[in-house]
C-alpha cells in the first residue's frame, strides 16, 4: 500500500509566519503548498509550490484546494493565515463603508468558511494516521473590542465560533481545528513583534497531537440559582498537550496578577517528561484575565530546585507559595534515576519577585500530607500533618501519626512539633482539608475529609483540628463508623466565601461503587462550616449565598470556649507545650495582617457591558486566599468568581473530545494590523474567556482543546432546607489522645445514578490539582439523601498503600 504523502496547505504565507511555518513542516517532512496574491507559481518544485490567490474571493479557495491535491497530495494540514482590516475612526466605528466590509469579511471569514469546509473534506479521505489539522491564525479581537477595527473583530469573532463548531461536531472523528492567538506574557497582544519561529515550532506540534484531550474546569461558586443548587461546572477553558498533564502536583494562586501557577506532580509516561525538557524547566502558569497559558521567565535561582509529586503546597497572603516534601521519581524528573525518593525540602517561590528557595530544616522526609498557611506570629505560618514518612535510622516508610502537627514560623524559618488531642484521626494519606479562623484569629480550625486508611481502606469521617489548643473534634459521621465502603481519597477540596467548602470526586476503594456518586452535580459535595450547620442541623448542604464570614460553630465554642466570634479561651495544648514548641506560645499571641501587594503586570479595566461585570468573589481574611483563580474581562458574561475548583481533568474521551488549540498568526497583507497571535482555544461560549494560548517569549505556543459541556439535568434528590442528609446519633468521643478505632463496615454512599457525568456516559479519571490555600475536606451525601444502609464487604479493595495514579 502506497503511504499517504505529509501535505501542509497554508493560505496566506508571508515572510514571517509563512515562512517560518514552511521551515518547520519542511523539517518535519512535509510537502507545502503556500498562497499569496503574488506568488510565482514558476519556482514550484515537487515538494513546494506557490499558489496565486486572491482570498478576497472565496470561490477560489476550493480552486486552491483542487490544485493542491492534484500537484502534492490531500493536505493533511491546513493553516489558514491570511487576515485584512480597513481602520476607521475609534470613534465612529459604523464609518466603515460596505464597499470596505465586504472585502475584509471575505477574507477574515468567508475564505476562511470555504477553507475549513475543502479541510473537512480531504481529511475524510485521509487514514486515522494523518494530522488532519485546521489551525486559523486569529487574534485577540474574539473576546476584546477595537472599534477601529469593526470589521476585524466582526471577522475573528465569526471565525472563531465557527472553528468551535467544527472542533465540536468533528472530535469524534479524529478532525482537529484550532484558533490560534499569540500573547506576550502579561496576556495583552505582541502589536508587531510577532515571532513567527515560534509560530513555526508551535504549529508543527499542534499537528502532532493525536488528541486534545485535556481540560481546565472551572465553576463561579455564586452560581447557585439553578434547579441543581450547586455551581455548574464549566469545561469551556482549555488546556493543550503542550501544558503538563500531572498528577500530585499543585497549583499556586496568585490573586494579585489574577494567575495562577503549575508546579509538581508526575507525568504519565517518560516521553511527557522528555518534552517537558526540551522546553526547559519552567513553570507554566494560566491567566485568568486572558485565559492564556503561558512560560514563566526562568531565574538562575531555580538552579537548585527539583520537579516533585504528591508534596503539599500553600500560598501565603504575601505572594510567596510554599511546597513541603513529596517524591522525586523517574515520572517527575528526568536527571533523576532510581526508586521514588521521598523529600523533606521546604521550597518557595516569591511570586514577586519570582525568585526560588529550597532549604531543609527537618530530617523526616514526609510525603502525602496537607500544608496550610494561617496568618499567625510576625510572619505567618505553616501547618504540615498526616501523610507517609520515612524515618531517620532505618528508612523504613510508615504512616505519619495525626497527633504530630508539623509548624513552621515563616519569619523565623524554623520549624517545630507539638502533639495534639482529643479525637485524633486514623493515619492517613490522600486526604483533603481547607483552613478558616475566627474574627479575632484566636482560633484557627482545618476541616479534614477522607482519605486512606494505613489499611488502604478509603474514608468518608469529617474532623476539625483547631489550633493554638491543637484539638481534634470529630463532627461526621457521630458516632464514628468502623469502615466506609463509599470512602474515598485525593478528592478535590476547596473553601469558598471563607465558611463554606466544596469537595469535587476521588478515587473509591469499593470496585462495586460506580465512580460518581452524584453525577448530576458533577461529583460536588458541599459543607457549612461555621454555625449554620448547628442552625440548619447539619453540616452536609447545598452552598448557600446569604451567609458571610465564618461563625465558630457550636462543636468547637465546647471545646475551645469563646463564641462565634472568637474569644477562644483555650489558646494553647491542654497537656502543654512539647519543648521547644513553647515558642509558638508567643507567636499564636501575634496575627500577621499582610501589606496589600502591588500588582506585578498590567490589568486591563473591564469593558461596559449589558451582562453582569466580572469580580473576585469575597474572602475573608486569608481563609479564602487562593480560592479565587481571578475575574475575567470584556462583553460577554462576567465569571463573578472563578473559585480554586480548578482543577487539570486527565479525561481520555478516545476521540469524544470536544476540544481546541491554538497556534499563531501574521498579517499578510499592508492593510492588516498585526494584533495577531498565539495558540488559542477556539472560542469560549459562556465567558468572557480568551482562549488559551502559550508564550511567545519562551517561543512556545499553547493549543487548548475546547470542549463544551452542558449543564446535567436536575437531581431528582430533593436539596436541603427540606431535609438534613443524615441523622447525627449523640457522639461519645474516644479517650482523649487515643487515634479512633474502626470495627466494622456500613455504607456510605450510595451507588450513583448514572455512571459519569457526560451525556454519553463517558467515565471520568481525573486527578484535581488544587489551589493549595483553598483545600477543603469531604466527600459528603447531598441534603435529603436516604440514610446509611449496611453494606456488603466483599467488593472493597485497598490501593497501593503509598501512591496511587489514576483518579477520578
Amino acid at each position: 500500500m502506497t503511504a499517504v504523502p505529509k501535505v501542509i496547505l497554508i493560505l496566506g504565507s508571508g515572510a514571517n509566519v509563512g515562512h517560518h511555518v514552511t521551515k518547520a513542516f519542511i523539517a518535519k517532512g512535509y510537502k507545502v503548498a503556500s498562497t499569496s496574491r503574488s506568488a510565482k507559481e514558476e519556482s514550484n518544485s515537487s515538494d513546494i509550490i506557490n499558489i496565486a490567490a486572491d482570498l478576497s474571493d472565496p470561490d477560489s479557495v476550493a480552486q486552491v484546494f483542487s490544485k493542491v491535491k492534484s500537484s502534492l497530495g490531500i493536505p493533511s494540514v491546513v493553516v489558514y493565515n491570511a487576515a485584512a482590516a480597513f481602520p476607521v475612526d475609534n470613534k465612529d466605528p459604523l464609518s466603515l463603508t460596505l464597499a470596505d466590509l465586504k472585502p475584509s469579511l471575505n477574507i477574515n471569514t468567508l475564505s476562511a468558511y470555504s477553507a475549513a469546509q475543502q479541510a473537512r473534506l480531504g481529511f475524510e479521505e485521509l487514514p486515522e494516521t494523518s494530522s488532519r489539522t485546521f489551525i486559523y491564525t486569529g487574534n485577540m479581537l474574539n473576546t476584546a473590542v477595537m472599534p477601529s477595527l469593526v470589521d476585524l473583530g466582526a471577522g475573528k469573532s465569526a471565525t472563531a465560533h465557527i472553528v468551535q463548531a467544527a472542533a465540536t461536531a468533528y472530535a469524534d472523528r479524529g478532525f482537529k481545528f484550532y484558533y490560534a492567538d499569540e500573547r506576550k506574557l502579561d496576556g495583552s497582544p505582541p502589536g508587531r513583534n510577532i515571532d513567527g519561529e515560534a509560530h513555526g515550532k508551535f504549529y508543527a506540534e499542534l499537528s502532532d497531537h493525536k488528541e486534545q484531550d485535556t481540560w481546565l474546569i472551572w465553576e463561579d461558586t455564586s452560581d447557585v440559582k439553578n434547579d441543581l443548587a450547586f455551581p455548574i461546572q464549566q469545561a469551556n477553558l482549555s488546556k493543550d498537550a503542550t501544558v503538563p498533564s500531572v498528577s500530585g502536583g499543585v497549583l499556586w494562586p496568585d490573586e494579585a496578577n489574577k494567575l495562577f501557577y503549575l508546579f509538581g506532580g508526575e507525568y504519565p509516561n517518560v516521553d511527557e517528561l522528555r518534552t517537558r525538557d526540551t522546553q526547559g524547566f519552567t513553570l507554566w502558569f494560566y491567566d485568568t484575565i486572558y485565559n492564556t497559558w503561558n512560560r514563566s521567565a526562568s531565574d538562575a535561582s531555580q538552579a537548585r530546585i527539583k520537579w516533585p509529586a504528591y508534596g503539599a503546597g500553600a500560598v501565603t497572603d504575601e505572594g510567596v507559595a510554599y511546597w513541603y516534601g513529596g517524591y522525586l521519581t523517574e515520572n517527575s524528573d528526568s536527571s533523576y534515576r532510581g526508586s521514588d525518593f521521598m523529600m523533606n525540602n521546604l521550597i518557595s517561590y516569591d511570586m514577586n519577585t519570582r525568585r526560588w528557595n529550597n532549604n531543609t530544616w527537618d530530617q523526616t522526609r514526609r510525603a502525602e500530607g496537607s500544608l496550610h498557611y494561617i496568618p499567625a506570629s510576625e510572619g505567618g505560618m505553616l501547618v504540615y500533618f498526616g501523610g507517609v514518612e520515612t524515618n531517620r535510622t532505618g528508612g523504613q516508610t510508615t504512616f505519619s501519626n495525626m497527633s504530630e502537627i508539623h509548624l513552621f514560623d515563616i519569619a523565623n524559618s524554623r520549624w517545630y512539633t507539638q502533639t495534639s488531642v482529643g479525637d485524633v484521626p486514623k493515619a492517613r494519606r490522600g486526604f483533603c482539608a481547607g483552613v478558616v479562623w475566627a474574627k479575632d484569629y484566636s482560633s484557627y480550625n482545618i476541616y479534614l475529609f477522607g482519605g486512606f486508611g494505613s489499611d488502604g481502606a478509603g474514608l468518608g469521617d469529617l474532623y476539625i483540628l483547631s489550633v493554638p489548643s491543637f484539638q481534634w473534634t470529630l463532627i461526621y459521621p457521630l458516632p464514628q463508623w468502623a469502615s466506609f465502603p463509599g470512602g474515598r481519597g485525593w478528592s478535590s477540596c476547596d473553601v469558598f466565601r471563607g465558611n463554606q467548602m466544596l469537595v469535587i470526586g476521588g478515587e473509591l476503594t469499593n470496585k462495586s461503587i460506580s465512580d460518581c456518586d452524584v453525577p448530576k452535580i458533577q461529583g460536588q459535595h458541599a459543607l457549612v462550616l461555621g454555625q449554620e450547620n448547628v442552625e440548619l442541623n447539619a453540616w452536609w448542604h447545598a452552598p448557600l449565598d446569604n451567609i458571610t464570614g465564618y461563625r465558630v460553630p457550636d462543636q468547637l465554642i465546647k471545646k475551645i470556649g469563646g463564641d462565634t466570634d472568637g474569644h477562644a479561651t483555650a489558646t494553647a495544648p491542654s497537656m502543654g507545650w512539647d519543648g521547644e514548641a513553647r515558642d509558638l506560645e508567643v507567636y499564636f499571641g501575634t496575627s500577621f495582617i499582610a501589606s496589600g501587594r502591588e500588582v506585578t503586570r498590567p490589568i486591563p479595566t473591564p469593558v461596559a457591558s449589558s451582562t453582569s461585570q466580572p469580580t473576585n468573589a469575597s474572602k475573608g481574611k486569608g481563609s479564602n486566599a487562593g480560592a479565587i483563580a481571578g475575574g475575567t474581562i470584556g462583553g460577554l458574561a462576567g465569571l463573578a468568581a472563578i473559585i480554586a475548583l480548578v482543577f487539570f481533568c486527565l479525561r481520555r474521551r478516545k476521540r469524544k473530545g470536544v476540544n481546541q488549540q491554538p497556534g499563531k498568526t501574521e498579517s499578510p497583507s499592508s492593510t492588516s494590523p498585526d494584533v495577531t497571535g498565539m495558540a488559542q482555544n477556539p472560542y469560549i461560549n459562556r465567558s468572557p474567556v480568551s482562549p488559551d494560548t502559550g508564550t511567545l517569549s519562551s517561543a512556545i505556543m499553547h493549543p487548548l482543546p475546547y470542549s463544551p459541556q452542558s449543564s446535567p439535568p436536575p437531581p431528582s434528590i430533593p436539596w436541603h432546607g427540606i431535609s438534613s442528609s443524615y441523622y447525627q446519633q449523640p457522639h461519645s468521643p474516644p479517650p482523649y489522645g487515643n487515634q479512633a478505632a474502626y470495627a466494622h463496615q456500613q455504607q456510605y454512599y450510595p451507588p450513583p445514578p448514572e455512571r459519569s457525568l457526560s451525556a454519553k456516559n463517558e467515565a471520568t479519571y481525573a486527578m484535581p490539582v488544587e489551589l493549595p490555600s483553598a483545600e477543603t475536606p469531604a466527600n459528603a451525601e447531598l441534603p435529603g439523601s436516604p440514610e446509611p444502609e449496611e453494606p456488603s464487604h466483599s467488593q472493597v479493595q485497598t490501593p497501593r498503600p503509598i501512591r496511587k495514579h489514576g483518579f477520578i
